[in-house]
Formats: structure tokens, sequence, C-alpha cells
């Protein structure tokens, strides 16, 4: 009950949600990870927790925010919210947001809003890519095992690779690309890939070379995504910057 609780406090009032997530993180910390936790956690503070990710009033350093990193970082070490499913979650939240869609909002709010838009693409902010790239980096770097965390860096790497080949990318298209540059760098400062990963030297100079072809893009979006990537990634691999 008191999970169920702390899941309606998690809202854009930044302060009570630090409290909740907080309280949420001290209960998967001391408790064990049983079936009813999982089922909880799952059901009630995931959902929530994923909005708040989006956010664009939350900023790095605020409470909030640390205390979101670490409800995520807990969900995936004490195996609440297995990795893979998490991963997909928040991938899914992002594409979810694009859309305009948000799991939160209720079926007539929905109605309403479908029948009154066209098929034009709600995008999200600047501040809410780099939130949820904080968040999905949290969550790679913690995967249960190693095969998991390449395998989700090598579809990262992979869908970079693939949007620089083409000549143009859709709007929906560039912020993913603007997303998963800031997820890399942030995995980046946050570990050290080419001691960590097998092949992690070779990851490390595809995402240089990324990074730089990136300043040559037209949007400044993307510009200012791959020079922050290029900072933070080459935090954790001095070796090869």
């Amino acid at each position: 009950e008191c999970v169920k609780e702390l899941a309606l406090l998690v809202s854009d009032d930044l302060q009570i949600s630090n409290l909740s997530l907080r309280v949420g993180v001290s209960i998967l910390q001391k408790c064990p990870s049983t079936v009813e936790t999982k089922q909880i956690f799952a059901s009630y503070m995931l959902s929530p927790a994923l909005s708040l990710s989006t956010s664009a009033l939350l900023h790095d350093g605020l409470p909030a925010h640390t205390s979101l990193l670490k409800l995520f970082e807990e969900l995936v070490v004490s195996n609440t919210v297995s990795f893979t499913e998490l991963w997909k979650a928040m991938e899914d939240r992002f594409n979810d947001t694009q859309s305009g869609f948000d799991a939160n909002t209720s079926t007539s709010s929905l109605l309403t809003r479908q029948s009154s838009t066209t098929s034009t693409t709600t995008m999200m902010s600047r501040q809410s890519i780099s939130n949820l790239s904080k968040c999905m980096a949290v969550v790679a770097v913690k995967a249960p095992s190693k095969d998991e965390m390449e395998g989700v860096i090598a579809n990262l790497v992979n869908y970079l690779q693939s949007a620089c080949e083409q000549e143009s990318l859709q709007s929906e298209e560039e912020a993913k690309f603007q997303l998963y540059l800031l997820t890399t760098g942030e995995i980046g400062q946050l570990m050290n890939i080419v001691a960590t990963l097998t092949n992690g030297a070779e990851i490390a100079a595809t995402l240089q070379r990324l990074y730089v072809t990136g300043f040559e893009y037209p949007h400044e979006e993307i510009r200012a995504a791959s020079a922050y990537a290029l900072g933070h990634f080459a935090v954790g691999s001095m070796e090869v910057f």
C-alpha cells in the first residue's frame, strides 16, 4: 500500500516527487525483491517514474533528478524490473512522447486530443531528451550481464551509424539521433568503455568519429548533442580521446 501511495505523489511537483522517490529507493534497498514487490513497483511506480524522466521541469543536479536516477538504478540492480523490460519501457516512453501519447493520460483526454489534432508530431524538448538519456545511461551501465550491456550499446552505435549515412532525417528521427548521441556520451562518462567492453576500443573510436560527424549537421540540437557526448564520453576513455 505504501508504494501505491508513493506512486501517486510522483508528478511535476519535484519536491514531493523527490521525497517519494527516496522512500521508494529505500524500500528497494532494504526489502528483498519478492514477487509481490516486483509486481507492485512494476504496476504502480514504474509508469510515473518514466513520465518524470521526460519532464522538461527536471534538471541535472536537482534532488528529484538524482533520486529518479537512483530509483532506476535500484530497479535494475535488485531485478525488481528486468533490465530488458526497463530498457524497452524507456524506449517506448520516448516513442510515446514523440507521438504525443502519455500512458498517464486519461482515455477521455486522449480521445479529445486526437479528435482535435492532425498528424503533427509532438516533439520532445531538448531538456526532456537530455533527462531521458541520463536515465537510459544509468540503466545501461547497471545491466546484469556483460552481454546485455554490450547488446544495447551496440544497438545505439548501429543506429547512430545508420543515421549518419542518411542524407536527411525526419524530425522524429533527429530527436532519436539526439537521444542516442547523449545516451552514449552519458554511458561513456559513467564507465570506461574501452576497459569494460570486449570491443571497447573499436566502439570508442567509432563513436569519436560519429561525434565529429555530428558537428557538421545543419541543426543546432544535433551539433550541441554531439559536442556534449564527445566531452562526456572522453571523461571515461581518456586514452582514446
